[in-house]
């Protein structure tokens, strides 16, 4: 089987991505997960307006990601969805829901996106949705370097291409 015919060194085109900030969401809004830093060996895939992943060269791209989580506000069980959305459009059927049952607990959703481009320059972006009809508040969030532990990006993205 013949592998990926990528960049010289034969691994293909990459990005790794992530954010330090908090990220405050209220219930009922779409928001856009953002991101604040890229790693330095990125290569065809770059971070443009602080959220959309570009990505230079048409494929089969593979997107993973992890997002610490905390609801710190509302008194009632709520969830969020998180999905993908390519060029400003939500990708059907990419949504999933992750549950908070009450405050003070961290959840750590992380999953993968299979996604393809087919002209230069396409762009990918995480939207996120507190699904609740009262005053419930997550946020992803970070943590600076604390005795041992190193800092804690609130959000990590890697994309690299897979064909």
């Amino acid at each position: 089987v013949q592998g990926i015919q990528g960049v010289a060194g034969g691994f293909g085109y990459l990005g790794s991505f992530y954010d330090t900030t908090n990220q405050t969401g209220i219930a009922g809004s779409v928001l856009t997960m953002k991101l604040n830093n890229s790693d330095p060996w990125n290569n065809g895939v770059s971070l443009v307006s602080g959220s959309q992943i570009k990505i230079a060269n048409p494929g089969v791209y593979n997107l993973a990601f992890s997002a610490q989580m905390i609801k710190n506000s509302g008194n009632t069980a709520t969830h969020v969805h998180i999905w993908l959305s390519q060029n400003g459009v939500d990708v059907p059927v990419s949504a999933s829901q992750i549950g908070f049952p009450s405050n003070s607990i961290y959840v750590v959703p992380a999953w993968n996106f299979f996604f393809k481009t087919t002209v230069a320059n396409e762009y990918v972006e995480l939207k996120w949705e507190i699904n609740s009809n009262v005053d419930n508040g997550v946020v992803i969030t970070s943590a600076p370097v604390a005795g041992n532990v190193p800092a804690i990006p609130g959000l990590i993205v890697t994309v690299n291409q897979v064909g």
